[in-house]
């Protein structure tokens, strides 16, 4: 349906953010919706706001935000009301378009946030009207998991430039997505599920996980052969940080070891994350005694994440947290 904006009654929503100790008298819709999102347990959740009218002080719905991996640097704004009433629905729908993005866009990092409309009441005018867009690229990207309209705002304090996950280029490396319509790529990951060191690695990037970001096969163009994989996470332990802290999991095959090959994949990735602004944090899990990818890693200005690491320890993990932060130690300077 369409209705003018012009002709809305003005309300006054606060957005009261939620966590799990959070105090509460909500109703059993509110309720509803806070279990549902405890039972998905998303680890894409960056955070939840309980909506309140207060001209009527009832509590109204929910909006969360939760990253897309398959979009750099955005978000998606999901929102849940329960107020049946078409009039105060679209009111309601209006107040939250117009306010709540601009909570992340405060953030430089926040590039984009979406929404996926999926109440028959809202239309594009209203999205439209707040900013947003018919977002063509995206809803082809993920027409297989989207199946509302989806449409995007860009953050008006940032230039608007596009950013691609793949440029990634020093040293003739490249990394390519897992296609497994590649005849090549598919014998490469063969071969490194058969070899011990590398075969965990093979498993993650032909069946990843949920927490998983992105998963690359990595070439090196002079000799036009695949030598190693690599794979992001999200930080799973520092949820509700954004930008989300990244792990980087990387592997060279056998053969192409003692090359200086894993030095290089790890600095290639931790300037891609850095340069285009994805996280302000990287994080490695190193195995105890491994001291060649331990000292590695500190040439590169890594240092042990004693947080993470008393995390480790608790969870019984034979493996050394390293973190690297961009404000501390980048400074927009390259990593020999």
């Amino acid at each position: 349906m369409k209705k003018s904006v012009s002709t809305l009654t003005k309300c006054k929503l606060k957005y009261e953010k939620h966590t799990p100790t959070s105090e509460n008298n909500y109703d059993s819709y509110i309720m509803e919706l806070i279990t549902k999102q405890e039972e998905e347990k998303t680890k894409s959740l960056i955070e939840s706001y309980i909506i309140k009218d207060e001209d009527t002080n009832k509590y109204i719905g929910l909006c969360s935000f939760r990253l897309l991996p398959s979009e750099l640097n955005a978000v998606v704004l999901d929102i849940s009301i329960s107020e049946q009433d078409v009039n105060k629905k679209y009111m309601y729908y209006k107040h939250i378009l117009d306010n709540l993005p601009n909570l992340k866009f405060n953030n430089k990092n926040i590039h984009k946030v979406i929404i996926e409309i999926k109440d028959n009441d809202i239309d594009y005018d209203l999205a439209y009207n707040s900013g947003f867009t018919f977002d063509h690229n995206l809803f082809l990207k993920n027409k297989d998991q989207v199946k509302n309209k989806v449409y995007s705002k860009t953050n008006p304090k940032l230039p608007q430039k596009s950013v691609a996950l793949l440029k990634v280029n020093n040293h003739n490396l490249v990394f390519f997505s897992f296609d497994e319509k590649i005849e090549a790529q598919n014998n490469f990951l063969n071969k490194c599920l058969e070899e011990k060191d590398t075969s965990n690695y093979a498993y993650q990037v032909k069946y990843p996980t949920s927490d998983t970001f992105a998963k690359y096969l990595v070439m090196d163009l002079d000799i036009g052969e695949y030598i190693g994989l690599a794979i992001l996470k999200l930080a799973i332990y520092e949820r509700g940080k954004v930008p989300m802290p990244m792990s980087v999991y990387y592997a060279v095959l056998k053969e192409y070891r003692n090359r200086g090959y894993a030095k290089a994949i790890l600095r290639d990735m931790v300037n891609m994350l850095f340069d285009n602004n994805i996280c302000d944090k990287v994080n490695l899990e190193i195995s105890s005694g491994n001291n060649a990818s331990l000292n590695a890693a500190k040439r590169m200005g890594f240092e042990n994440d004693h947080i993470n690491f008393e995390i480790f320890q608790e969870e019984g993990y034979d493996y050394i947290p390293m973190s690297l932060y961009k404000s501390k130690t980048y400074s927009n300077k390259k990593r020999m």
